[in-house]
């Protein structure tokens, strides 16, 4: 539960130290992909790539097209 979602609903509970670990674990499984994808890339032009797919508006594109916007509680 987003912190917004959960105060306007009146719960206690937020999962943002998860959204925080998930921000993680989806920039580790990107850097994998991107290593194995461009081993000839060195670490500042991985970073790059990177930082353009795990962006907001990366991001957020992917998630209109899946719908993942029925999913998500705001």
């Amino acid at each position: 539960l987003h912190k917004s979602y959960s105060f306007e609903k009146g719960l206690s509970e937020n999962y943002e130290v998860l959204e925080f670990l998930g921000d993680s674990v989806i920039n580790l499984i990107v850097s994998e992909i991107l290593i194995n994808k461009f081993p000839q890339k060195g670490e500042g032009e991985l970073s790059h790539i990177r930082a353009f797919l795990v962006s907001e508006p990366s991001l957020a594109k992917l998630a209109r097209k899946i719908e993942l916007g029925k999913f998500i509680l705001l």
